[in-house]
């Protein structure tokens, strides 16, 4: 099995328990990892659009939603996620890494401007 066939229940990136978003989070988090960022993008907008998304849930889509945009080379869009989740979330682990990924986009936006 090659690196890039690693199990998914290997990948860093876990679902929290006891969301009903999980199937859709997880599938989503399957694509990202397998490089496919639109349909990854898609999954993370349909977990957040879920009614009575728990917040760990909704925290960890939001920012794989902000990782797949940059992927996809929509900064303003990431920075807008990513900054949205930062002052929302701002003592959560994710929210703070969604400060940090906002402002390395914004500096990198700015010097491909150059």
């Amino acid at each position: 099995m090659t690196e890039k066939e690693t199990p998914l229940e290997n990948h860093p990136v876990e679902a929290p328990a006891k969301s009903k978003a999980i199937p859709v989070f997880v599938t989503a988090n399957e694509h990202y990892y397998n490089e496919a960022y639109g349909e990854a993008l898609e999954g993370f907008e349909a977990t957040l659009a879920t009614e009575n998304l728990d917040t760990e849930t909704k925290i960890r889509a939001m920012y794989w939603k902000g990782e797949s945009l940059a992927k996809l080379e929509r900064y303003d869009d990431a920075i807008e996620t990513f900054t949205t989740l930062a002052n929302a979330y701002p003592r959560h682990n994710l929210g703070m890494s969604a400060q940090r990924r906002s402002k390395h986009l914004q500096e990198l936006k700015e010097e491909l401007l150059d």
